[in-house]
């Protein structure tokens, strides 16, 4: 299958019901300040950490939401047991799951915690950008809907991987789509006597945006992205659907185009290190193999909290 992000009329409007209902746990989770919302082929993915701690579907007019047992399974109250004093019926002790809608939302809190705790600090620090930064359309994208599957938490191989998936996907100002690939500076990726890992990498992401056929089906995919996005309710869509490039997008879709020069954006640094970032930068962008990759297309940002939108433009 190809690349696609759409929902259906019948699920935006069930999804807009539910929101309207004071209580319920759509509303507690879509006006969360920590949860990226992903648009998928008709289901939605809600990131924290960089983790989905909800898939919300929409089967025989029944919305559903599926979440890991991992991140459901909580801890008791009283984390240690005495394997002196306790007998063998003392030691069985199953911990509490998150069973119900009710449960998911009174612990909520605990479960964006425990998911995080499956988490990289680069898919954390992704995860912070995509909330923060309203001009985010999608984060997580694999190259196809197929493939459009979040890790499992207990293959830590699987989460670090990022083979075939986008990390950030951008609107900019003059509408373009651009992808930015997500890097800790202490990844060793971003370095290397030869070639840097991380060029292979944005040379896959090239690659893959200069098809004629994946332009056609991502400029699509943005353009069902941008309309859901103002349909949906909610703080989290509300902010976004209002943001300058998203009016712009709704009021002219066909002027949506897609970049096909992927950016890198390196974070998680200190003054003591931007001369290491610096030289960093400067063998990744002579070593990358495609034409139009610029020293701009390097994005050296400290900390998370210091990203602005204008960076990612």
């Amino acid at each position: 299958m190809g690349f696609k992000r759409n929902l259906d009329q019948e699920f935006i409007s069930a999804l807009n019901h539910l929101y309207d209902q004071p209580n319920s746990w759509w509303r507690k989770l879509v006006d969360s300040k920590d949860v990226f919302f992903a648009i998928r082929n008709n289901y939605i993915n809600a990131y924290s950490s960089g983790m989905s701690i909800g898939k919300i579907t929409r089967e025989k007019n029944v919305i559903r939401l599926l979440v890991n047992e991992e991140y459901l399974t909580l801890k008791n109250q009283e984390p240690y047991v005495d394997l002196l004093s306790s007998g063998p019926a003392d030691i069985d002790r199953t911990r509490p799951i998150a069973a119900n809608e009710k449960d998911y939302i009174f612990n909520l809190p605990r479960i964006k915690n425990r998911a995080g705790r499956f988490a990289g600090d680069e898919r954390k620090g992704t995860n912070k950008v995509a909330c923060c930064i309203l001009t985010v359309l999608d984060m997580e994208a694999a190259f196809e809907d197929k493939k459009d599957q979040d890790p499992d938490p207990e293959n830590e191989e699987d989460v670090l991987t990022k083979k075939g998936r986008m990390d950030l996907i951008v609107l900019t100002p003059n509408l373009k789509v651009i992808t930015i690939e997500a890097k800790l500076y202490a990844n060793k990726d971003l370095r290397s006597e030869v070639t840097p890992k991380v060029c292979g990498q944005l040379a896959e992401y090239h690659q893959f945006l200069s098809k004629h056929q994946h332009q056609s089906q991502l400029k699509e995919a943005y353009q069902n992205v941008v309309s859901i996005f103002g349909k949906l309710r909610g703080n989290f869509f509300k902010k976004r659907a209002g943001h300058t490039n998203w009016r712009n997008a709704q009021n002219d879709p066909n002027t949506i185009s897609i970049d096909p020069i992927p950016r890198l954006l390196i974070f998680g640094f200190d003054e003591l290190q931007k001369k290491g970032v610096k030289k960093d930068a400067v063998q990744i962008q002579k070593m990358v193999s495609f034409s139009g990759f610029s020293p701009k297309s390097v994005i050296p940002i400290g900390k998370t909290t210091s990203i602005k939108e204008t960076h990612l433009a």
